[in-house]
């Protein structure tokens, strides 16, 4: 990377960028060489960061506040270790869907990572029900050739790291829609 005439060994950008406070989408500063991780199951606070194509932004608190993107129709991986993590000592711990998982905030079948920087703790009847079906629409209009963009922003109270709510904005050949669920069972 190149500065003013100054050469920075790659291997320095992240120490460099960890310093940058990020505000808003004005920065021009993305990182995309895994350097948004402080540890395997740990964020950087306010970075944005693109992972798979996708672009995240974190908070203060290194807690995902945005994941957006043109949604492809490709297959990725899963990994359930980073979706056990996923929440940290905020997760709700139930039996089956009453309980948290780790989920996608841009799901695995549009190639979104299998890591923490796209999965956060998810109450299991909204992953399951409510999300799935958001991403049912999304991947029908895929396979009809559509273009889908979507921008979904988790919503934290206080220093929790598992969100209460989804903001999904997406659009499907244009066409807008905004929906906010609870991140509680029963949401719709």
């Amino acid at each position: 990377m190149k500065s003013k005439g100054i050469k920075v060994p790659k291997s320095n950008v992240s120490k460099i960028y960890s310093n940058v406070k990020l505000k808003g989408t004005s920065s021009r500063i993305v990182l995309n060489d895994n350097s948004h991780f402080l540890s395997e199951f740990e964020l950087k606070p306010n970075v944005k960061y693109d992972s798979k194509g996708y672009m995240y932004k974190t908070d203060e608190l290194s807690r995902v506040k945005q994941a957006k993107g043109k949604l492809t129709a490709v297959n990725g991986t899963r990994n359930t270790t980073h979706q056990l993590k996923a929440g940290g000592e905020d997760r709700i711990i139930a039996p089956s869907t009453q309980g948290d998982h780790g989920g996608h905030l841009i799901a695995t079948r549009f190639n979104g990572s299998p890591l923490i920087d796209n999965i956060v703790a998810m109450n299991g009847n909204v992953n399951v029900s409510a999300y799935k079906q958001i991403e049912n629409k999304w991947a029908a209009a895929l396979s009809q050739g559509k273009e889908v963009i979507v921008d979904i922003r988790p919503e934290y109270l206080g220093t929790s790291k598992r969100p209460v709510a989804f903001n999904i904005n997406y659009s499907i050949d244009g066409e807008k829609v905004s929906r906010r669920l609870l991140n509680e069972y029963g949401s719709k």
